[in-house]
């Protein structure tokens, strides 16, 4: 198979913004279903948002490849909370909502196993076997760290930690976001909306909008302030709350 050089990823997407942001949010859904890792979510987040301008979204139906970009991510991150046969049945309880499951006696289930194996290996081509990714979530672990040496107990009481992880991967959603910023910035302004959210403030630089300058010098408050907005807008339609996974929305049935 032929692969596609990398200065074709600055293409356009093959599919529509809306149809994008529907195939991210099952992304995000099939990840919080299966419990997987936030690393294995934005690694397979990172393969769709690529894979999607390359001839391989042409033929390939989206959802499989979304799926299967996800088997793919949980190899590399060696997560192992779940197995195929589980993203088999959650993928088709999304997809299909009020259908039973797929008994493994159906062809179908086989059918299903066998098309997510086959992409997942053409990932692995397409991908040319470059499979690590620079992710948001080291970043954002040692910004939690700094911030709960000054208020440990408010930390912890909010579950400070618990809620930027849920806003991390509710970020996958808006692939733009994340591939328009660094790692660091994205890291940084998951934190900065959490502790919004929660209302929690930093006493030594409460005349700030935010303490850049004890993590992260280049972003400084008011670029911070306009990207927590267009994060609020984007997952949360302009509502500055602590998001659960009920707010996320439907991903619509495809038969």
């Amino acid at each position: 198979m032929h692969v596609i050089n990398d200065k074709k990823e600055e293409k356009r997407p093959n599919i529509s913004s809306e149809e994008r942001r529907n195939l991210f949010i099952y992304l995000r859904r099939l990840s919080r279903d299966l419990r997987a890792d936030i690393s294995t979510l934005g690694t397979a987040a990172n393969y769709l948002h690529k894979l999607l301008r390359r001839d391989i979204s042409k033929k390939v139906c989206h959802y499989t490849l979304a799926t299967s970009c996800l088997i793919v991510a949980a190899d590399v991150c060696e997560d192992r909370g779940f197995n195929k046969r589980d993203v088999i049945n959650v993928s088709h309880a999304i997809l299909h909502p009020g259908k039973s499951p797929l008994p493994v006696d159906q062809p179908l289930f086989w059918e299903m196993r066998k098309s997510m194996i086959n992409v997942a290996h053409l990932i692995f081509r397409e991908m040319k076997y470059k499979l690590k990714c620079d992710l948001e979530l080291p970043y954002l672990c040692e910004y939690m760290a700094k911030i709960r040496e000054r208020i440990p107990q408010l930390f912890a009481e909010r579950q400070v930690a618990e809620k930027a992880m849920g806003i991390l991967a509710d970020s996958y959603v808006d692939m733009e976001f994340i591939t328009d910023h660094s790692p660091k910035t994205v890291a940084l302004t998951v934190l900065s909306l959490t502790l919004t959210a929660l209302g929690i403030s930093i006493a030594k630089y409460a005349d700030d909008e935010w303490p850049a300058a004890l993590f992260y010098e280049k972003l400084r408050p008011s670029k911070c302030a306009k990207l927590r907005k267009r994060l609020v807008e984007c997952l949360y339609a302009g509502q500055l709350i602590v998001p659960k996974p009920e707010i996320i929305p439907e991903v619509v049935d495809i038969e």
